[in-house]
């Protein structure tokens, strides 16, 4: 401001020392009035402005390094390289509340390789673009946790380990600040997770190994629960013991595919960021979640969305899978998405150490002997099929075992106490949670089985209506075949005559042209 009202004003006297006529403001004019009214601010000590500064800007001063200082209203100060009035190379930029950053600058924002201290004591190091954590880094938190892998957007986001003071350390892969896809957990004595996650959670096959004792817990997990074991049921329900029913084993059978995510999503459908200490239990004690940095950070001011998609092909952009759609094995929502989870992380399958196929496939092969948790679930099976109530609700106020754990062929806990008609174990699984819509892989729940069991196919009566409907339906696909038959025969006795035609009548031929 002090800038312009110099030049105005060398403007005004220049005017009145030449002569009553002004001249016209020519531009040779006016830079020279600027570079005036800078020597003239300089020597009143309101700082060196870069060329053809006549903007508005911060206090500027020179250190002997030949780096610019530049001071902020808000009482933040940079020094370091400027461009005009752009920060551009290196510099070191310092915040009112103690916040620092030092590292490459470009356009005025953080930009290349940096290292960035916060006021609470965190700090991270690495590399920067647009003013976000860009590329690959360390963060290194307050509490003594340490992030360091890939970067994009600001996000945790691809290959990258995480540890806690405690112990603990997760080696994988991330997905927008959460584990996600598959990835391997140390705890403190020694043991080992190897599994698929998801959301930060355990979401899939894997093999929880003990060191202690050499044993492994090998199924489908969800948290920290086996939700689906390697281990056949004792008794369980099929329909192929229903004969007089009409059934075809593909019944209610559907694939699953590739999914793509949407373009963009709204703010307004974002999940809130949990807070940076929110803790979660472990068999060791409560460790606490990875932090998630605040979503605002990298959507469109404009459209208040953010692309999915950035993040998406960020990590699955030119992976190879072995097929992009597979049957479904089983209809229950939480089981389809463990599917489609796998499918979409299928390119890791052939990398990684244990026979992941085996635990899809439900088969328990390549593997130590059962732990804790799967022989729990076999005695919670029997118990069940042997309707002794006790030791049902024994084995689940452990809160070891799921009341929803699955066989390979998805019999339940409830679908087997439903066919054996045990009153109280029904109530004591209900009591603890158990599903009622939860399917076997047939796609028989709790409920269809006491249908079959005590409704047979002599008690269900033909439908009139249903009658009336096939045999119309019969009669059409009846008519549409005669009707092809008709056209093709009808098509076949022309060209036979046609054929015949052309023998009768051969072509006749010019006679130069035969000549030539």
């Amino acid at each position: 401001i002090l800038l312009i009202i110099d030049v105005n004003m060398a403007s005004k006297t220049a005017r009145r020392k030449n002569s009553s006529i002004e001249p016209p403001l020519t531009a040779a004019i006016f830079t020279q009035l600027v570079e005036n009214a800078a020597k003239k601010s300089v020597s009143k000590g309101h700082g060196i402005p870069s060329k053809m500064g006549y903007y508005p800007m911060p206090k500027l001063a020179m250190t002997e390094s030949k780096q610019t200082i530049v001071e902020y209203k808000t009482g933040a100060v940079y020094v370091g390289d400027l461009e005009a009035i752009s920060k551009e190379g290196e510099g070191e930029m310092t915040w009112p509340d103690g916040t620092n950053y030092k590292g490459g600058f470009k356009n005025n924002m953080r930009h290349g390789q940096g290292r960035m201290t916060f006021k609470d004591g965190s700090n991270y190091e690495g590399e920067f673009s647009i003013n976000l954590r860009h590329g690959r880094g360390t963060v290194k938190y307050k509490n003594g946790e340490v992030y360091h892998g890939d970067f994009f957007k600001d996000k945790k986001h691809g290959p990258g380990s995480y540890t806690w003071p405690s112990g603990h350390k997760f080696e994988g892969t991330f997905y927008k600040d959460r584990q996600d896809g598959y990835g391997k957990m140390e705890y403190p004595n020694g043991d080992v997770f190897q599994g698929l996650y998801k959301g930060g959670e355990r979401f899939g096959a894997g093999v929880y190994s003990y060191k202690k004792d050499g044993t492994e817990d090998v199924g489908l997990w969800v948290s920290n629960k086996l939700i689906k074991i390697c281990s056949q049921a004792p008794s369980g329900i099929s329909m192929n013991d229903f004969p007089d029913f009409k059934w075809s084993s593909g019944y209610r059978k559907s694939n699953i595919w590739l999914e793509e995510p949407h373009l963009t999503r709204n703010l307004d459908d974002m999940e809130n960021a949990l807070p940076n200490l929110e803790l979660f239990p472990t068999q060791f004690g409560q460790i606490s979640r990875i932090p998630v940095e605040n979503a605002m950070q990298h959507h469109d001011s404009r459209t208040l969305t953010y692309d999915e998609w950035e993040f998406f092909t960020n990590i699955y952009q030119d992976k190879v899978y072995p097929e992009k759609q597979v049957a479904c094995i089983n209809e229950t929502p939480t089981l389809r998405d463990i599917q489609s989870h796998t499918l979409r992380h299928s390119y890791k399958h052939n990398h990684l150490d244990y026979p992941v196929q085996n635990i899809i496939d439900g088969k328990r092969s390549g593997f130590q002997p059962k732990g804790h948790l799967e022989l729990q679930s076999d005695v919670l099976f029997e118990a069940v099929s042997d309707g002794d109530v006790n030791l049902v609700r024994e084995i689940l106020e452990k809160n070891l075992v799921s009341s929803n754990v699955m066989d390979p062929d998805g019999q339940t806990p409830l679908i087997i106490a439903a066919i054996n008609n045990f009153h109280e174990v029904i109530n004591v699984l209900l009591d603890s949670a158990a599903d009622v819509n939860r399917t076997n892989n047939e796609g028989i729940t709790a409920l269809t089985a006491c249908y079959l069991n005590y409704y047979p196919a002599s008690s269900f009566k033909n439908n009139l209506a249903e009658e009336h409907i096939q045999k119309v339906i019969q009669a059409k696909i009846d008519a549409e075949v005669a009707a092809l038959e008709k056209e093709m025969a009808e098509k076949e006795t022309a060209e036979s005559e046609h054929n015949e035609e052309q023998v009768e009548s051969p072509i006749e031929t010019n006679p130069e042209e035969a000549n030539d």
